[in-house]
């Protein structure tokens, strides 16, 4: 019984993937990683989104199924079971705190930019499989491909062909960020973190009951929710995709609504994010001792047994395992560096001295379809849909030009402390990301009218950046002098972009 989704039935082949010690993993693996410290609810954990997808795909294909309308590509046994293996396997890949083990592995340099949870999550598949000679039987006598599976799993057909592409608009969906991945957590997250019900706002059930395969055309008309023009364009192919009748197009708004909110009021909460760069910190102290990042990479490999079976092991408990010094080391030596620095940071965060926010600018961005459009000055309706402030002042607010500035705002910042006090105290600069939609492109909806027509939306996709500036460590300061100090620099800060703004805009006069 699911507390989001209520009963939840497995297909026994799936049930032997969830009775895996890989799978129950997930039970130790928080959804949002360290946002429980500020939004106490947020406990639930990857192995309940993981049967909450599961659930959501089945539920859909069984729609599709027994839709009497419905004339699209039909989907065999052997598919619908391949789909929603897929659904539940999708995040057998995350380390622990989630998204938060991702940027620390990525922080190493581009040579680990390669580890991707999606890319350990089909390793990990792997191995369950290996493991168990009854599944693996059970699955070669459904059928069941599993290279076709892995690729549903990292959204992309990665060499390996398919009859048509809204296999992969299932679960994770590159083209236009909607898929039922996105709508389990959405309705989860907003659930446990005490925001309302997302189903509120959201009528999951109507929805997929008009979700479909239906053919795109080669030729179809383009509009866009911000222009009253519509431009046509030439399709590469005649298709199948995921397409919902266009009476759900205010539905598809309130689900990215939700998703923006999301991320402003959850997410990319400021002690959220503060709470994972200290938690980074102290992987940093452990890192030339521990070698995660090497861990994480040749685990990707699953002939490295021992790799795998290390990264496996590692789970949310590792806070626990650093703050008590429990933790062990790789190469056994006497001492271990950077340990005690190490619990002591955590430590800071069970007592709540979290990295102190000052202050932030904003770097705004739009990849649209349209070069017109695109030419066009950010309105503050699409900034304040996507970005953590409600309202961003003009002086804050930097050009994609003026981003090199960026990486003056630690010295700016410094400039701003007192004298006596500037060799104690440290910041930190973090870049945080907001979006209308998390694809890399501007994402195109696909549609279909009540005859059978089909046409495309298309949307901009707007991008905000926000770098925020922490205060790290005040030697010598209890809370109230820290919070005092942010609040001095604060003010100081706002006046040095203020006079940035200023000296900008007579540049530009002239």
């Amino acid at each position: 019984m699911d507390s989001v989704h209520g009963m939840i039935e497995l297909d026994p082949i799936c049930l032997l993937f969830v009775d895996s010690p890989e799978f129950q993993r997930l039970r130790d693996m928080r959804q949002l990683g360290f946002t429980y410290l500020v939004y106490p609810g947020c406990q639930h954990s990857r192995f309940e989104h993981s049967l909450g997808t599961y659930h959501l795909v089945s539920r859909l294909l069984t729609m599709i199924q027994n839709d009497a309308e419905y004339e699209g590509p039909e989907i065999s046994a052997k598919e619908v079971l391949e789909v929603k293996i897929a659904a539940l396997c999708h995040d057998l890949g995350h380390g622990p705190f989630s998204h938060c083990w991702e940027l620390f592995v990525h922080a190493g340099g581009e040579r680990y930019h390669q580890y991707k949870h999606e890319k350990m999550s089909c390793a990990i598949l792997d191995r369950v499989v290996y493991n168990n000679p009854k599944l693996r039987e059970k699955l070669n006598d459904a059928g069941v491909n599993l290279e076709f599976i892995k690729s549903l799993i990292l959204g992309e057909p990665a060499g390996f062909t398919v009859r048509e592409p809204f296999f992969y608009e299932i679960i994770s969906n590159k083209v236009n960020g909607f898929d039922m991945d996105k709508c389990e957590y959405l309705l989860r997250d907003s659930l446990y973190a005490g925001m309302g019900r997302g189903a509120a706002m959201v009528d999951l059930e109507r929805f997929m009951r008009f979700f479909r395969p239906a053919a795109y055309a080669a030729e179809e008309k383009i509009m866009t929710t911000n222009s009253t023009q519509s431009v046509t364009k030439q399709g590469t192919s005649g298709s199948w995709h995921m397409c919902f009748c266009e009476s759900e197009m205010d539905n598809v708004i309130r689900i990215f609504n939700l998703r923006n909110h999301l991320h402003k009021k959850l997410y990319k909460h400021r002690k959220v994010t503060a709470i994972n760069y200290m938690f980074i910190d102290a992987l940093e102290l452990l890192e030339p001792t521990m070698q995660w990042r090497e861990l994480s990479l040749k685990a990707l490999d699953i002939k490295n047994e021992k790799a795998l079976n290390g990264f496996l092991q590692l789970t949310d408990h590792l806070f626990w395992d650093i703050h008590s010094k429990r933790i062990h080391q790789t190469n056994q030596l006497e001492e271990f560096p950077g340990l005690e620095k190490a619990s002591e940071l955590l430590n800071r965060l069970l007592t709540r001295d979290f990295y102190k926010y000052v202050d932030s600018v904003f770097v705004v961005s739009s990849k649209e379809f349209d070069r017109k459009l695109k030419q066009k000055s950010v309105s503050a309706d699409s900034l304040q849909a996507i970005s953590s402030e409600t309202y961003i002042p003009s002086h804050r607010l930097l050009d994609d030009q003026d981003s090199y500035l960026t990486n003056e705002l630690d010295m700016v910042v410094k400039s701003c402390v007192p004298t006596h006090i500037k060799d104690k105290v440290s910041f930190l600069v973090g870049k945080e990301k907001f979006s209308s939609n998390s694809t890399c492109e501007a994402p195109k909806f696909f549609c279909y009218m009540r005859g059978g027509k089909t046409f495309v939306v298309e949307q901009p996709l707007w991008v905000v950046h926000e770098y925020r500036v922490y205060l790290k460590d005040c030697d010598g300061m209890d809370k109230a002098e820290k919070s005092s100090l942010a609040t001095k620099l604060s003010d100081s800060f706002d006046q040095w972009c203020r006079r940035i703004h200023s000296l900008r805009s007579a540049l530009a006069g002239h």
